[in-house]
């Protein structure tokens, strides 16, 4: 088998007050020498100091080498691995090299790697990720955007697997401690400490045996890693008494061997020790998915939310495992998320409804916009302008820009027929919905499936906002017939259902979740048509007669432009710098100005 990897270090950070690292490097160095012990070829790029340094380029050349091999020297897996410092910017990964925040093209997307990686023509691509995943600690770090890594240009060769490792789950650093017993004082990672450990042979517990070429050979394969180093690493953390905890994350699409990512030579395995791995393991203390039996629940159960979040606040928390606790914090969540409501219908055919927030002004191109107080809540109808003063039922989808009392702004596409909810919680866009207005034929579809669409769109919202939301490819099938028919009454869902089939590599389903919402709105969804996209080296700009609105409507889905080939118009790609920190985007005011000059002037619809 013909395995490469690219190891990249980064010690070294000059600008932007990122602090220096004291342990990127070396692990970075440790991952080389297993790997070229393993028969991987290795490119090796670390970052020490002014004389020892490397940029974005250098990387996506050490990718493109491997890329670009033929014939018999065709790679059949490719690792790249990470030890440094990243952030978590709108939900994506974004692994800082040294020129960063200075130069905010030095770094890397993660996102846009992954996306670009499933069409490199190599069958098998791991990513290891041994850096922080918080938020960004200051306005220069949150303008960083990065590059893919990976070129943009389609091999045509067929689905390939990705398996991604993470140090930290979202919104947790990861950390290095001084190595004890030492004479000259040095620094190890914990997470990279323990996968070293484990990719060397140390753990004989995930040892498996594998017929290669008419013998068994030993073999570490990525599933067995994850739930190894799932105990691990927490383990590790508490022997060491750092006052953080640290809990691995791992998304594996490969399900056993003849993936791999080791092979072990003159190894003893089966009896337990080793590692401890054949102790019970820890629960984490917050799934890194939404638990089959709460999506499961909100799938199928009768059972309200509210009454559940009731039943599940009088058990007594005492003896709970703490991912168990976490599901209760989650479905208290999507309770508050189910009892926001939309007003039942608009004389116009549609219209917002707005929770948390109060509506100052609305705009759309060529439509009439009318903000509203009623019952404690905001609203919005949308209808055709017909003539001045004088407004109709709206005929078309539009993006719609609302501002808020505090400058800030969204921008929804009004459907006709449909009335959209949106709630703000925290200064952030939490959740938006729709439904079809009272008396229209989809109304009486969503009255006969009012109580099982409204558990379900906020069991996802929820678990969407704690990014714990994917779907797995042996659990796919169900819930894609569970949702094909509840899209249909609100496109939200579908939405979600793409990003969660993008982000597992199951772009057939992604496909078809695009065509049938297009035949049932007579639109697409930004976010659905450019997940349905194949990736292309000349960027393109959406018409927005065909796709709307004219952006992304989940945050997650900016860090995704650039790898798809999709170009915002210019006066919208300047509103990137002024994104807020929300799960559906969120515009700061400097950015709702630009919004609202571009859309009454007919620059963007």
């Amino acid at each position: 088998m013909n395995r490469g990897a690219v190891v990249l270090g980064v010690d070294y950070y000059p600008h932007g007050g990122l602090a220096q690292l004291k342990a990127a490097v070396s692990g970075a160095k440790q991952i080389a020498e297993w790997a070229r012990k393993n028969g991987i070829t290795v490119e090796l790029l670390t970052a020490t100091g002014p004389s020892d340094t490397f940029t974005y380029t250098d990387a996506y050349n050490a990718v493109l080498r491997f890329v670009d091999r033929r014939g018999s020297d065709m790679l059949d897996q490719l690792i790249v691995y990470f030890g440094g410092h990243g952030v978590n910017i709108q939900g994506d990964e974004v692994w800082v090299l040294p020129d960063a925040p200075r130069n905010n093209a030095e770094a890397i997307n993660l996102s846009g790697a992954t996306t670009l990686a499933r069409l490199c023509g190599i069958p098998h691509v791991v990513f290891i990720s041994d850096a922080c995943r918080t938020h960004p600690a200051s306005l220069t770090q949150g303008l960083i955007g990065g590059g893919d890594l990976f070129p943009n240009d389609d091999r045509g060769l067929g689905p390939n697997e990705i398996d991604r490792f993470f140090a930290a789950r979202v919104g947790n650093p990861s950390q290095e401690v001084p190595v004890p017993l030492r004479q000259a004082k040095s620094y190890q990672s914990v997470f990279t400490t323990c996968l070293v450990g484990a990719l060397t042979g140390a753990v004989p517990d995930i040892i498996e045996d594998l017929a290669e070429n008419g013998s068994t050979v030993s073999v570490i394969a990525p599933r067995k890693l994850k739930s190894y180093l799932e105990t691990a690493v927490p383990r590790r953390v508490a022997d060491l008494k750092l006052k953080r905890n640290q809990i691995p994350a791992a998304y594996v699409e490969t399900v056993m061997p003849p993936r791999y990512l080791s092979r072990l030579a003159g190894v003893v395995h089966g009896g337990g020790g080793g590692g401890g791995f054949s102790e019970p393991p820890a629960p984490p203390s917050r799934p890194d998915t939404i638990g089959r039996d709460l999506l499961h629940f909100g799938l199928s159960s009768t059972e309200p939310l509210d009454e559940l979040s009731r039943t599940m606040r009088t058990v007594d928390r005492e003896g709970l495992r703490p991912d168990e606790v976490f599901e209760r914090t989650l479905v208290a969540e999507a309770t508050t998320l189910e009892s926001a409501t939309g007003r039942p219908r608009f004389e116009t055919g549609a219209g917002f409804t707005l929770h948390g927030a109060q509506v100052a002004r609305a705009d759309g191109h060529d439509v009439v916009c009318h903000p509203f107080e009623e019952d404690g809540a905001s609203h919005v109808s949308v209808g055709d302008l017909a003539s001045p003063g004088q407004d109709h039922p709206l005929r078309r989808p539009v993006s719609v820009l609302m501002e808020f009392e505090n400058g800030r702004g969204c921008v929804l596409p009004a459907l006709p027929g449909f009335v959209g909810t949106a709630v703000l919680q925290d200064s952030e866009l939490v959740n938006v919905s729709y439904e079809p207005v009272a008396g229209s034929g989809l109304w009486q579809m969503h009255s006969e499936e009012a109580q099982r669409l409204k558990r379900l769109r906020s069991l996802v919202a929820a678990a969407s906002r704690e990014r714990v939301f994917r779907v797995e490819r042996d659990s796919a099938s169900a819930l894609a017939e569970q949702i094909r028919y509840l899209k249909s009454i609100d496109p939200t869902l579908g939405m979600y259902a793409a990003y969660a089939y993008h982000e597992a590599g199951m772009l057939g389903q992604v496909e078809e979740v695009a065509y049938i919402m297009r035949s049932q709105l007579s639109v697409s969804l930004f976010d659905v048509f450019m997940l349905a996209k194949r990736p292309s080296p000349q960027r393109v700009e959406l018409s927005t007669a065909e796709v709307i609105p004219f952006c992304p409507m989940l945050s997650q889905g900016w860090a995704l432009l650039s790898a798809k080939g999709v170009r915002l118009p210019e006066p919208i790609e300047a509103t990137r710098q002024h994104l807020s920190s929300s799960l559906w985007t969120l515009f700061e005011p400097p950015a709702v100005r630009v919004l609202r000059d571009a859309m009454l002037s007919g620059g963007v619809e």
